[in-house]
């Protein structure tokens, strides 16, 4: 059922033109299935993740993290009222990025141990949890013509 069900191979559509779609947990659970929701979904020209790798796009998220991070500091401050970001949220989204791929569940749980310690740096957590996936995996790059969903 879900996503797979109303987007696989074959079910463009299918549905009514919509305005918005509740995604759910599938987003968080597996985002890489999600990468070429703007042409599928949306009607882009462009597909935005067309030729990037999952190591492009978490390089491109790491910069992002780091700088939430800087930005807005590790934890919420009761004196400015500004609302921090602790690594364990700012990464939650990378945790479903290499479901179902060879490592992937070693590659959650290393990130996840890695970031127990709140001062190690953003980007030094990320590069040893990558070093559960396999090269093939990381920098495999998705194509326009990707079907695979």
């Amino acid at each position: 059922g879900g996503w797979g069900q109303l987007y696989g191979d074959g079910a463009e559509g299918l549905l009514p033109p919509v305005h918005g779609v509740m995604l759910g947990r599938a987003a968080w659970h597996a985002p890489w299935e999600f990468r070429a929701v703007d042409t599928k979904v949306f009607g882009c020209a462009a597909d935005p993740c067309a030729g990037k790798s999952r190591r492009d796009l978490v390089d491109e998220y790491v910069d992002y993290a780091e700088n939430m991070r800087e930005r807005f500091g590790p934890i919420k401050s009761p004196k400015d009222e500004l609302y921090g970001w602790p690594s364990t949220t700012l990464l939650r989204p990378l945790l479903g990025l290499f479901h179902g791929e060879k490592g992937g569940k070693r590659f959650r749980d290393r990130l996840c141990n890695e970031l127990r310690d709140q001062k190690i740096p953003i980007a030094d957590a990320v590069e040893r949890a990558l070093e559960e996936i396999p090269l093939f995996v990381l920098n495999r790059a998705h194509l326009d013509s990707d079907s695979s969903w």
